[in-house]
Order: C-alpha cells, then structure tokens, then sequence
C-alpha cells in the first residue's frame, strides 16, 4: 500500500482540548486527506463525566495524532463521512492519568448501534461490513457507541477497515456486498497507476469500474491511454466491456485510448507476447464489433489511418471496418481501399497494409439495424486478399505482418498445423536476423499454447 497514507494530515485544527460543565453537545472534527484519494471527515462527539478522553488515530499503524476531550455526557458518538474507502484504526481512551490502564477491546457488533441516514437507528450487526460510512454526499451514517457507566481505568480499542464498510444505500442488498469490490477496485487502481497491473488484473478492471469514482476512472483511463506496457496486456474481452462502460462518462479519454492503440502498433500489430496471445485481427475484430455503432471512435480510427508514406495502420483498420459495416457503407470503405492501392507511389510493404485492410473488410458482415444490430466478424486465412499480401511482401517486417494475419486465423479456427506451416513458410523467406527471432518467439508461443490446450487465440 502506497506511502501516501503517510502524508495524510494529522487533524485538520489540532483536536480541540474542550472541557465543559454544561449538558451542550461538543463535536470533536478532524480531516484526513490523502492524495488522489479524497478525504476522511471525521466528527466524533464524546461526553463523558469526570474522564479525559485521549483520541489517536493511525494510518497502516502510523500515529497521526492524539488529543484529548472532557464532557458530561455519557455517550460517544462517531460519525464518519468519507467518500474514500482507507483503512485505518481509530482508539479512543478513557483513563485517569494517575491509574494504570487496563485495556478492554469493544467487539465491534456486541453492543454498539448506527444510525442510517435516513435516522433509523439499528443494532451494529456482527460483521463489520455492515457498517456505512455514508453516501459520499454529504450525509453521513452515525455510529453510537453507549456507555452509560464508564468504568475508570478503562481502555476502550475500536478497530474499524474501513475498506469493509459499504457506502449506504437505497438497495435492500447487505452493504457488506460489495465491501471486497471496492477493496479490489482501489488496489487495482493503484497497481495500474503505477504500471503493475498484470494481464489477469486488469481482465478483472470492467467487473470493478462501478466501485471507481469517476475523477479515478478519468485517471485509470489516461494511463492506460500512455502505457504501452498495460495496452499490450489488456485482453481482448476487457477491452470491449471497458469501452462499454466507460463511454458513458469518459467517452474522450476511452477514445484516447483507441487512438494510441492505433499509432503504437503501426505495422506489426499487437505482440504475440500478450496475455493470450492476441494479434491485430482478434483483438481489433472483437473491438470493431462493440463500437461500431460510436461516431467518436470511427473517427479517431479514421484520423489515425493513414501514414506519410501512403501506408495504412491495420489496427485502425479493422476499426473502420467494422464500423463501416454497421453502417452500411462497405461499399464505400472498398471503393477506398481501392484507391489506395492502386497509388502508383505506393511501396510494396505499404501495399501490404492496405491488401490486409481489404482482407478485413471483406471479414465484416451485418445483421439487423438499428438498436438489434450486430456485427459479425469471420476470419479467413485463405483470404485472397491476404494471399496476395504474402506475395507482395517485400520486407521481413511485411512478411511477419502477414504471417500474424495468417496464424490468428488459423488459430481462431484450432487448426494448429496449419498455423505452424504458416509460421515454418514464412521463416524460410527471411533474411534478418532479428526476424528469424521474433518468428521464433511466435513458433514457440504457438507451441505453447496448444500444449496447454488454452483458447484460441482473441478468444
């Protein structure tokens, strides 16, 4: 857990020392704030006869600072407001500085009772997670803990993580529901914030973005936007389901990451070094199918098409595609894919991009219209298209560009043979050394992978 729960300040104004011979309520507050993380608002109200009330809390069991209150009540209350969900301890103690202390820890649930915000008041069930912190908005769930006699000398611990305690809501499900989610949501924020987060993490990122807050999503979104590192582990499926959440309140940062998608892998697609091992055509297929209906991402695939050198990114590509064929304007995309290959200016590894886009194309098919629509995407390695991109391969960049097209295919249908005499062909047409490795890596990853019997690739 990052160091920044050091940094959280001790109390806002130092804990008030208040001494009171009135029944007037005093209300002990305290901010907590953590960077990127929000704030704790902590208000605690104790008045208890004849007693000084020491109050120290701690952070990952880091004193941030004690004080101590006297009151004529007998009842302490803690209130606490968060919209952040840090775990910490907070001990209140009741003692006589001449006595020695004898410690006592309250079992949280045994007696102590909550308010909701609504002011119903109910026993604290046994489980800590049902405990609300309150709604993030202002209104805050109350915890009473009575002490009609305080025995003297006592010491009183009340361990409350909060990552346990759900926020309050509507809904008649247990506020502990949900207690894991937001633990793991947080923990996985700050794994991909530092560029951590493994490929089986961030697979589990659409499941956990409801229990994000949206300044944390905008955050998460931009990294990822940056990272090529978490780009290349990203799976296909969290790709599509992210998207679909996220473009409801961050539409211009998920798009960004379509955008860097589209310029980080120009030529030679997304590595077969992935998490499962996923190629331009699977992945970019799969995310086609799920935005095709989204003016924003076609043009920021469109945007990133085309290159200096008349070349066209793949990745975007298959965006385009994909969203032409919702939109029922392939014949439009082909008529363009045309064009560009009939440039006479056009190098033979660039004519290589767009004999692949053609395959693409001709891959995308649509069913119904309107809010029933849906996008099929069939691969072919056989792909005349794609056929003649092996011939007119000029380069080893170009011939490993194709043979990848090829083998996602091949791999999407379980023919494993066929894929590794794709890979075998095409080793023997090259030159560089740093080609016949990067083929070796891709022979020996498809080695693996029907070893272990896993999905096929994109899948």
């Amino acid at each position: 857990m990052r160091k920044w729960y050091s940094l959280a300040l001790a109390f806002l104004s130092s804990l008030l020392l208040c001494l009171s011979s009135s029944a007037a309520e005093l209300t002990l507050s305290t901010v907590i704030r953590a960077p990127q993380s929000g704030e704790y608002v902590i208000f605690v109200t104790p008045v208890i006869p004849e007693f000084e009330l020491g109050v120290t809390a701690e952070i990952d069991g880091k004193n941030i600072g004690p004080s101590e209150l006297g009151s004529d009540d007998s009842t302490l209350k803690l209130v606490l407001s968060s919209d952040q969900a840090v775990p910490f301890k907070l001990t209140f103690q009741l003692a006589e500085s001449s006595n020695t202390e004898q410690n006592s820890r309250i079992p949280i649930g045994s007696s102590p009772r909550w308010s909701r915000p609504d002011g119903v008041e109910e026993q604290i069930p046994d489980t800590v997670c049902n405990l609300p912190t309150g709604t993030g908005s202002g209104v805050a769930a109350t915890f009473t803990y009575n002490k009609n006699e305080p025995a003297k000398n006592e010491r009183v611990e009340f361990e409350i993580p909060l990552h346990h305690i759900a926020f309050w809501s509507d809904s008649d499900d247990p506020a502990c529901r949900n207690a894991e989610a937001k633990l793991a949501a947080k923990q996985l924020l700050r794994q991909i914030l530092q560029q951590r987060a493994t490929a089986e993490a961030l697979g589990e990122l659409p499941n956990l973005w409801p229990y994000l807050y949206s300044t944390e999503r905008i955050g998460l979104l931009q990294r990822l936007a940056k990272s090529k590192r978490l780009l290349g582990r990203l799976s296909t499926t969290a790709a599509c389901d992210l998207y679909r959440i996220a473009r409801y309140d961050s539409v211009d940062q998920a798009s960004e990451i379509v955008a860097r998608w589209t310029r980080q892998w120009r030529r030679v697609g997304l590595s077969m070094e992935t998490s499962r091992a996923e190629s331009v055509s699977s992945r970019y297929g799969q995310l086609a199918k799920v935005i095709v209906l989204d003016d924003s991402w076609h043009a920021i695939a469109d945007q990133h098409l085309t290159f200096p050198d008349g070349s066209c990114s793949v990745a975007a590509a298959y965006i385009v595609a994909g969203c032409h064929a919702g939109n029922g304007t392939s014949k439009e995309w082909n008529e363009r894919i045309k064009t560009a290959l009939q440039n006479p200016d056009l190098s033979f590894d660039s004519k290589v991009t767009w004999l692949i886009a053609h395959a693409a194309a001709a891959e995308f098919s649509a069913n119904g219209e309107g809010s029933s629509l849906s996008i099929d995407y069939t691969p072919n390695p056989n792909n005349e298209s794609l056929l003649e991109a092996e011939r007119t391969a000029a380069s080893d960049d170009s011939r490993i560009l194709v043979a990848r097209e090829r083998i996602v295919r091949y791999t999407l249908a379980n023919n494993w043979h066929a894929a590794k005499d794709v890979a075998l062909e095409t080793e023997r047409s090259l030159r560089d050394a740093n080609s016949l490795a990067e083929l070796a890596r891709i022979r020996e990853q498809l080695d693996r992978l029907e070893e272990a019997q896993t999905l096929p690739i994109g899948q």
